[in-house]
């Protein structure tokens, strides 16, 4: 087997991590204010320190997998720890009270589509419960995955 094909998967996880940063960092230029809306239950000092966050490891989780292409290895320790940060800080990341106020705001803008196909009784606030649950399925059977994966010893031992 060719190191290529053996380890794809650094190539694999660079590339899901530099496309996700990208779209949340496109989701951060809505600005301030749009994610005020969501987090609007936080007082004006934590919503800023929280927004600057936001923006702290978007941008670190870019330069991080643009890294890890390049085998660094402190770029591997930092998505290690971004890894373990998102897993133990879940409800900090996805609190529920941001998603029902984006459930909110969905089912002002589009909340007609599912009358319009018919569909009664469900709107996306009625859905915040099931989509914030698969959002932090989706975040552990990432990240999970991730850390097994560059701490084996054969992926740590391409890095320099």
């Amino acid at each position: 087997m060719t190191e290529k094909k053996k380890f794809v998967g650094i190539k694999i996880f660079s590339a899901l991590i530099i496309i996700t940063s990208l779209m949340h960092i496109r989701t951060l230029f809505l600005g301030k204010q749009w994610y005020g809306q969501l987090y609007q239950f936080l007082p004006e000092w934590l919503l800023t320190l929280r927004y600057c966050f936001s923006w702290f490891q978007r941008l670190l989780g870019l330069f991080a997998a643009i890294g890890l292409l390049y085998r660094k290895e402190i770029c591997r320790k930092i998505i290690l720890v971004i890894s373990w940060f998102t897993i133990a800080m879940l409800y900090w990341k996805h609190p529920y009270e941001a998603y029902k106020n984006h459930s909110i705001i969905l089912d002002q803008k589009y909340g007609h589509l599912f009358q319009a196909m018919g569909v009664e009784g469900i709107s996306f606030e009625s859905l915040t419960m099931a989509s914030l649950i698969a959002q932090y399925a989706f975040d552990i059977l990432f990240f999970a995955p991730l850390i097994y994966y560059f701490t084996r010893p054969a992926v740590k031992e391409q890095f320099c």
